[in-house]
Order: C-alpha cells, then structure tokens, then sequence
C-alpha cells in the first residue's frame, strides 16, 4: 500500500506504457489553465523526465490536493479512467 501521494502517483503512473506516458506529460506540460494551488512546470524540466521525475515535479509544483487533482484529470483526459479508480483507491482508503 502507497504511503504517500508520491508513491500513489508513481504507482499509477507505472500503469503507463511510454506512449502513454509521453502523453501524460505532454497533457502536463499543457494545461490550459494551471489549478489554483499549482504552479506551471517548465517544459525543459518535463521533456526527458522518467516517472520518478515527474511524480517528483507534480508534487513540487502543486499542493497535495492539486496534485492528485491534477494527476485524475490528465489520466481521464488519456482515457484512463481505470487507473484514475485505482489512484482513488489508493489515496482515499483508510488505514
């Protein structure tokens, strides 16, 4: 079970083959607007980011709830919507 929100977003992220997860990061890197709470990630800092990175950059660059907000909204926008179960699954279930 993730401990944290990092391992809960590299777990999902993991999910991804890499044209997938090009298009996460692709998605990131071109949010039409940034959510309250987050700052814009530079593309520079995404380009050649692996999974880690990036799990690193989401919750650097956002708070807690904007990260995983974030993170659910990019997975539904790629369609999907069974990791975006599984991250709710890990981050929301009790101890």
């Amino acid at each position: 079970m993730p401990k944290t929100l990092k391992d809960a977003l590299q777990r999902a992220l993991d999910e991804l083959g890499k044209e997938e997860f090009e298009r996460f990061k692709s998605k990131l890197n071109n949010l039409p607007e940034v959510p309250q709470g987050c700052s814009r990630i530079p593309k520079g800092k995404l380009e050649e980011a692996n999974c880690l990175v990036v799990c690193d950059l989401i919750v650097n660059y956002c708070t807690t709830g904007a990260a995983l907000q974030v993170a659910i909204n990019i997975l539904r926008g790629i369609n999907h919507n069974e990791l975006v179960s599984k991250l709710e699954t890990l981050v929301y279930k009790p101890s």
